[in-house]
């Protein structure tokens, strides 16, 4: 554990790292309010929109969305002149849209109902094909019991699930970091007094894994956690419970948990990501010895995996750099009787793949530079 807390002490003691790390934060920080800025620009019509959201926020029924078509009447009749944004067609704006959001989520489960009979349907109409039986199967078992029975305000939640710089910027910070953590190691052949000391090199590479991983862990939990407060701080923190499908994008997306469940998966998307990319660098570091040509190897394969991502999703753990927009997607991975959608196939294989890279990082010899 020495050596460990040590590791972690000569990585955290760089003013370059901290600066990088911080700066990295500060700056996904700032995107994020410029992004709320720009989503802001007529603050009467958002104070507006805002106050009707609240206004008609709980339980949805008959009796709410028949007050907010009164409402909007009303405003457009001119029999109400409590203009919430300064003006009649900015309320109406307003109200229209919310009126619709509701109707939308009152009118959820009849739609629903209406594909599954779509569904139903299908199965039995592919009774003689097993693959589309089963892939109609596994639509029908997922949106079965789905229903919206909340309205919220929930801008800030669709905001966040398309905002995607913070992985940009997280992973620039990962390999700031092991780039630092493993150049460190060769220039003053650390690396090589630790691995004939007593406890020889089995302990080293347990050491130096357990610090990339733990480091990568720290990385994703603090960029992650600042993203969601600065748009809960800024948005407002509302619908946290509320489905992620109440969101007009994800309609029918392929997954059935609320928006803060969502959010957590995101992470641990997040969190394969930056490990399968940070194991990749080291394997490679491992074997051959001079780190230049290692991280210039690494950067051309970590590059390609990232660029043909959408072509080879099936095996491509990069793939989830999409993050939530996976959840739009009802494409179905058949292996035999099992379906999975492809945000959880993608999971799967990148946990996959990251046990395989671990246990190349931990076994076997590597290559020793001695050159500076």
């Amino acid at each position: 554990m020495n050596l460990l807390k040590y590791e972690w002490k000569k990585l955290f003691v760089r003013k370059i790292f901290i600066i990088v790390f911080i700066g990295f934060i500060l700056l996904n920080i700032g995107l994020i309010a410029f992004q709320y800025k720009t989503d802001f620009l007529d603050k009467q019509l958002s104070t507006a929109e805002k106050y009707y959201a609240l206004e008609f926020t709980g339980k949805i029924t008959k009796e709410k969305v028949t007050k907010l078509s009164t409402l909007i009447e009303q405003v457009s009749n001119e029999t109400n002149k409590d203009y919430k944004s300064g003006g009649k067609e900015g309320d109406i704006i307003v109200l229209q849209s919310i009126y619709d959001d509701m109707r939308s989520r009152y009118t959820y489960h009849q739609d629903m109902q209406t594909y599954l009979k779509v569904l139903t349907d299908n199965i039995d109409y592919f009774k003689n094909q097993n693959v589309e039986q089963q892939y109609n199967t596994f639509l029908y078992n997922e949106y079965k019991d789905r229903q919206i029975t909340t309205y919220d305000y929930i801008v800030g939640w669709n905001q966040l699930f398309h905002y995607d710089k913070t992985i940009i910027l997280m992973s620039f910070v990962v390999i700031f970091g092991v780039v630092l953590m493993i150049s460190n190691e060769r220039d003053s052949h650390m690396d090589v007094l630790l691995k004939t000391s007593i406890k020889g090199r089995k302990y080293f590479q347990k050491i130096r894994f357990i610090h990339m991983i733990s480091f990568v862990l720290i990385v994703v939990i603090a960029f992650s956690i600042t993203e969601l407060l600065t748009f809960l701080i800024l948005y407002g923190f509302h619908g946290l419970f509320e489905p992620l499908y109440a969101l007009k994008d994800f309609y029918r997306s392929s997954i059935s948990c609320n928006m803060l469940q969502c959010y957590f998966l995101i992470v641990l998307m997040r969190l394969i990501i930056m490990l399968f990319l940070v194991q990749i660098i080291q394997v490679i570091s491992k074997y051959i010895p001079h780190y230049i040509l290692a991280f210039f190897l690494s950067a051309l394969i970590i590059l390609g995996l990232i660029v043909v991502a959408n072509d080879t999703q099936v095996f491509n753990p990069f793939a989830l750099l999409q993050e939530s927009q996976l959840f739009i997607e009802r494409d179905c991975i058949q292996i035999g009787p099992l379906c999975m959608f492809t945000y959880q196939w993608l999971m799967l294989i990148g946990v996959g793949y990251n046990l395989i890279l671990a246990i190349m990082s931990l076994i076997g010899k590597e290559g020793v530079s001695y050159e500076t």
